[in-house]
């Protein structure tokens, strides 16, 4: 079995008109051609997803999001992951 593991880096850098909120969520969507598994991070953890929750799909587009999945909560929007078989 395959995993991917993510470790979350977010770090605050006092970027002006930004106000930082410690007690908010962290959430990784991962998306697929046929759906979205959306995750909860933790700040300063790790989550490992398995492969075989993708069905058989091999692009995988991660994303991270702030308080909860809305748009304007996005905080990055990483490399897109493609499995091989």
């Amino acid at each position: 079995m395959i995993k991917i593991v993510a470790k979350n880096y977010v770090k605050e850098t006092n970027k002006p008109g930004f106000a930082h909120d410690e007690s908010s969520t962290y959430y990784l969507t991962l998306r697929t051609q046929t759906g979205t598994t959306t995750k909860e991070f933790p700040e300063s953890g790790t989550i490992t997803v398995s492969c075989n929750d993708f069905n058989g799909d091999s692009i995988i587009i991660p994303k991270l999001y702030r308080k909860d999945t809305q748009i304007e909560n996005l905080v990055a929007v990483a490399p897109v992951i493609g499995l091989n078989e």
